[in-house]
């Protein structure tokens, strides 16, 4: 079994299409490429309605920046989950069998629990306020998106809001699951620190265990720079990606 907030997170990744564990399942191919189509149509609806205005300034890119930063966000993190699904479930099982018990494992879970479940209601805030923000400004849509007349609004709307709960759940399952990972390195550093002070703080000294304690220590620390290094090539690209993307939205409102 995984700790807790990993396995909260292959729930949310089985419904997204992303489970690690499913990397040959045509159902999650479906789902992964659904969701994938979806998020891309809002920048693509986006562009067609300014390309149809008459004249575009930068009030009207500022009045729709939110349609590119918000589902580009979460194509990259749902893609980045899908792609590297290997490399993910090597993470997890390394995780499983190689860390170290924790000590203080209840107080922990409580902890990073807590921290999760907040996250994740901010971001259902925001998904309901913008489920609900066309009938409390008594706008016809969600996002400024080109709608051909033929559609029904209500299809529309249902349109918009699968697009939105899909694209919030990957930024989530994605932050969740990057957080998780960096908490359980750091517990795990800290234990090895420990046990490193600890090493020559005994009243017995018996050479031979010394030398097994140090080796341990050792492969240890080698396994978690290791570790580390799998995360950094899973999700660095993202990240950065991620960084540049608050930059961009920084520029564009101070113009």
């Amino acid at each position: 079994m995984y700790y807790p907030d990993l396995e909260w997170f292959l729930i949310l990744a089985n419904l997204l299409g992303v489970h690690p564990e499913k990397k040959g399942s045509t159902v999650q191919m479906l789902i992964y490429t659904t969701i994938l189509c979806s998020c891309l149509s809002i920048p693509g609806l986006t562009v067609v309605m300014l390309s149809r205005m008459d004249h575009v300034d930068i009030t009207d890119v500022l009045r729709c920046l939110s349609n590119f930063t918000v589902f580009i966000h979460g194509t990259i993190k749902i893609s980045t989950l899908y792609l590297k699904r290997s490399q993910l479930f090597n993470l997890l099982e390394r995780t499983r069998y190689r860390f170290w018990k924790l000590k203080n494992y209840d107080q922990m879970v409580k902890s990073t629990k807590w921290i999760r479940n907040m996250h994740a209601y901010i971001m259902i805030t925001y998904t309901v306020a913008q489920m609900i923000k066309p009938h409390m400004r008594g706008r016809p849509l969600k996002f400024r998106i080109y709608t051909p007349d033929w559609i029904p609004r209500v299809a529309v709307l249902l349109y918009e809001d699968f697009v939105m709960m899909s694209g919030i759940s990957s930024i989530v399952a994605f932050d969740v699951l990057v957080r998780t990972f960096l908490v359980l390195a750091e517990a795990q550093f800290k234990m090895l620190n420990q046990e490193f002070l600890l090493l020559y703080d005994r009243h017995e000294f018996d050479q031979g265990l010394l030398y097994q304690r140090i080796r341990k220590c050792v492969q240890h620390h080698s396994f978690l720079i290791d570790f580390m290094n799998r995360f950094t090539d899973i999700f660095s690209t993202a990240l950065l990606l991620f960084v540049a993307g608050l930059n961009m939205i920084y520029t564009c409102y101070s113009l």
